[in-house]
């Protein structure tokens, strides 16, 4: 997560930087600099984009984060098993505690 901050301060710095990742933590920061970012200038400067195969060549979909809501049209294969992971965590801790309360 430290290298999409390095990124962003590049970014800040004038410079442009293009990146390809598999890395749900580094667009996870990013996503979050653009919410936490109250000038709105990461919104202006960072562009997400998911690339996803196709029988007829590749298609490219810009993911839309939006600065009160976070990503707002997230991709089905965009991340889901992260997401999907993370849901199940959670509700397996709180069975858990609902369980040690009975």
């Amino acid at each position: 997560m430290q290298l999409a901050d390095y990124f962003i301060a590049l970014g800040l710095s004038s410079r442009r930087v293009i990146l390809e990742t598999h890395s749900d933590h580094i667009v996870n920061r990013l996503v979050r600099r653009i919410v936490e970012d109250k000038t709105d200038k990461l919104a202006q400067m960072i562009a997400i984009y998911f690339v996803r195969p196709g029988p007829n060549g590749a298609t490219v979909e810009k993911i839309n984060v939006d600065p009160y809501f976070g990503i707002t049209n997230w991709p089905q294969e965009f991340f889901d098993q992260t997401a999907t992971e993370q849901e199940k965590i959670l509700r397996a801790t709180l069975n858990r505690k609902l369980d040690r309360r009975v």
